[in-house]
């Protein structure tokens, strides 16, 4: 029994130490839209806790090159969490507060059991997010907050999707 307890923590301990966020890229022929998508972006720190917050990116280019970016949260929330109407996701970036409000969503099919709400946002913000030193996440909800605290692994995920998506300055070697 002793050895089925040490195989389980270590299986729960090696799940929880994997890659936080992974970009993925697709083709939409519906609507015509190259998409590009960071997934997975995992906020919640506990695997037992009750609210999971998840906190993706996503681009979309038109045949014409014209460039759309969101932010989307994934949440399962308590049953009595209802999202606040107008700005309901701040982010607070550095000491720099940031509100967005909920938009239509893209190109994007959702996950079972998760409420997913999209969020237009202009390419820096993503920037800033991939750079930001300490980053805080809040949902507003008409009667209750969810408040997460980005850690260095979900900022690495954002800057690994801000490289794909070209984001970044493109450095110079030395001398030339």
């Amino acid at each position: 029994m002793k050895s089925i307890l040490i195989i389980f923590c270590g299986l729960l301990f090696c799940g929880c130490a994997g890659p936080l966020g992974k970009s993925i890229s697709r083709y939409d022929p519906v609507e015509a839209v190259e998409v590009n998508q960071l997934t997975g972006n995992n906020l919640t720190r506990s695997p037992f806790a009750q609210t999971v917050v998840y906190l993706n990116a996503h681009c979309q280019t038109k045949r014409d090159g014209q460039k759309s970016y969101f932010l989307f949260t994934e949440l399962i929330a308590p049953a009595d969490f209802v999202l606040q109407s107008g700005e309901s996701l701040i982010l607070n970036l550095d000491d720099q507060v940031l509100a967005f409000a909920p938009t239509n969503a893209p190109s994007f099919n959702g996950r079972k059991r998760f409420t997913t709400t999209f969020y237009a946002v202009q390419p820096e913000v993503l920037v800033k997010l991939a750079g930001a030193t300490t980053a805080r996440v809040r949902i507003k909800g008409t009667n209750t907050l969810i408040d997460k605290r980005l850690s260095p692994r979900n900022s690495r995920s954002f800057l690994d999707f801000a490289e794909k998506c070209s984001l970044l300055p493109k450095l110079e070697p030395a001398g030339g």
